[in-house]
């Protein structure tokens, strides 16, 4: 079995652990922790007939990748949430086994998919049929779902997020993981770290902003943008109301080239179109896309 899942950040690794937690999965060689923009050679690493899970990710060039993998194996599950990808895939991706819901996270989606469903008639799940599962869910899942699709819906989210960031999980097996799942002490120490956190980020994001940002428009929408190697939009801070998007962005050396995330809280702004527009093969969702290029884009 192979996992291919999002490298980037804890819902790609927490969707990953949970398909370890379902088939007893212990080796590291079975994982494929990848990212958007990344030159990985996918399919030298899947044998013929291999069962493939893909978490949190879609294959890089779309349609064209699918049908390349599915020379090598027709044992494919596909659990995402990118409505650009989703969209992309259009008829051809209806049909293929997993679960793809706009707005619900890709560890709530491998939870309801995994545990909850047990991979049956799941397949046209609705959001709100979602919706209705999420408190089934580990809080781990809940709350690592509530940051990644921007609800809230829990106080601690945002605090915990950072707790979370400071252990540098990186690998599906880390054994942190079963503490997670199984510990809310453990998580209430997170969210208690994550306050003080939290006041640091902020206070070093309003000097970077002052200091070091700066405004770009894109196809007519005026954003600011900031040389950030963490991401994310809290950096902007209050920043993020008074544009059509944020943008942080960063020199990917090993790659070779840069990559950026968009932002914005406008209704009126689609953030997947956005990165689009810089780069087809980027995507994301409404509220938060990216999209890598060879050379910077401001000038």
């Amino acid at each position: 079995m192979k996992v291919i899942s999002h490298s980037a950040d804890a819902d790609g690794r927490l969707s990953a652990y949970l398909v370890a937690k379902k088939f007893g999965i212990d080796n590291e060689s079975d994982f494929i922790m990848t990212d958007y923009g990344k030159n990985d050679d996918i399919f030298s690493k899947i044998r013929k007939d291999e069962k493939v899970i893909i978490c949190d990710f879609s294959l890089q060039n779309g349609v064209e990748d699918m049908k390349k993998l599915m020379k090598i194996t027709k044992d494919i599950i596909w659990i995402d949430h990118h409505i650009s990808s989703i969209n992309d895939y259009g008829d051809f991706g209806k049909n293929i086994p997993g679960i793809r819901v706009n707005g619900t996270a890709a560890c709530m989606l491998t939870y309801i998919y995994f545990f909850l469903y047990d991979a049956k008639g799941v397949l046209n799940l609705t959001q709100e049929e979602c919706e209705k599962l999420y408190s089934k869910a580990p809080l781990v899942v809940r709350l690592v779902h509530d940051n990644d699709v921007w609800r809230y819906d829990y106080e601690e989210t945002g605090k915990f997020k950072l707790g979370l960031d400071s252990l540098s999980i990186e690998s599906p097996l880390d054994f942190r993981w079963n503490n997670l799942m199984n510990n809310e002490s453990f998580i209430n120490k997170l969210v208690e770290s994550g306050s003080y956190m939290e006041k640091y980020r902020d206070s070093l994001g309003k000097y970077a902003t002052k200091s070091y940002g700066f405004e770009y428009e894109i196809n007519g929408l005026k954003g600011f943008c900031l040389n950030n190697v963490f991401g994310g939009s809290y950096w902007f801070g209050d920043i993020i109301n008074d544009y059509d998007f944020v943008c942080s962005f960063l020199y990917m050396g090993q790659e070779k080239q840069w990559e950026y995330s968009f932002y914005s809280v406008k209704e009126n702004v689609n953030c997947a179109d956005i990165a689009k527009s810089v780069n087809p093969k980027g995507g994301g969702h409404k509220g938060a896309a990216g999209c890598v290029t060879k050379e910077l884009i401001f000038k």
